[in-house]
């Protein structure tokens, strides 16, 4: 385990619990807990940075952790909530359980892969991208295209949401209309799908993209959500 990680995670929820009586109590529950998540990670093969990583991420906001923590360890009822300390720990905890019980799928989902839709061997080129852009809060990574013999263009992406978010969560897919080449065409005729999870997958496959193009051009605009990317590509579908 990186211990700088976790000791700043701990420090920042520290830094706003006023009832300072209390802080050992807190932090030997909330280290408790982070390394059970740890070894919950490490025992489904996930390296070291990577589940220190995702034990601090799924922990939640250390500031939100903080203040919930402080308003129920009052200054002026510290006495009486010290009593009861241990019960107020554990409600803290429980809210966090939701996350932690999820955390397994999230790391599937982050480490998984695409189903193949298409014979990999009919692939002329094949564009690796790490492309991200946030909406609201959904995030969008364009990860691969690929080009095929018989000019399908397939477009891979991820989408997810910011941990903890409480805003209205809205399906996204790219449409078929927001791909442009470089020279001005607008592509309609497509198919694609995707896999639902915290991590979602997506596919396009644009048909009938122009061999002779020298970029793919993603251009989304719906009600000022804006997602603007090119891609330059192997001029002519050669290598």
């Amino acid at each position: 385990m990186l211990l700088p990680e976790r000791e700043e995670f701990l420090k920042r929820v520290l830094s706003h619990v006023k009832f300072k009586y209390d802080h050992l109590d807190i932090k030997r529950e909330l280290t408790e807990h982070m390394e059970d998540m740890y070894d919950d990670f490490m025992s489904h093969g996930i390296d070291e940075e990577t589940a220190t990583r995702l034990m601090v991420e799924y922990m939640g906001d250390p500031d939100e952790i903080g203040e919930r923590l402080n308003e129920q360890h009052s200054c002026v009822l510290g006495n009486i909530w010290r009593a009861v300390r241990a019960l107020a720990v554990i409600m803290v905890i429980l809210s966090i359980i939701p996350a932690f019980n999820t955390s397994l799928l999230a790391v599937y989902s982050v480490f998984s892969g695409y189903s193949e839709t298409r014979d990999r061997s009919e692939a002329i080129y094949d564009i690796k991208r790490s492309d991200t852009v946030r909406i609201d809060d959904l995030y969008f990574k364009l990860e691969e295209v690929l080009y095929y013999s018989d000019n399908d263009l397939e477009i891979r992406y991820r989408t997810w949401y910011q941990p903890f978010s409480k805003s209205v969560r809205w399906s996204f897919s790219l449409p078929s209309r927001c791909i442009y080449d470089n020279m001005g065409t607008q592509y309609s005729d497509s198919s694609g799908g995707s896999s639902a999870g915290l991590i979602s997958r997506h596919y396009l496959i644009v048909e009938g993209f122009s061999p002779e193009a020298e970029k793919v051009i993603i251009n989304y605009d719906y009600d000022g959500r804006k997602i603007y990317i090119e891609v330059p590509l192997k001029a002519g579908g050669s290598e």
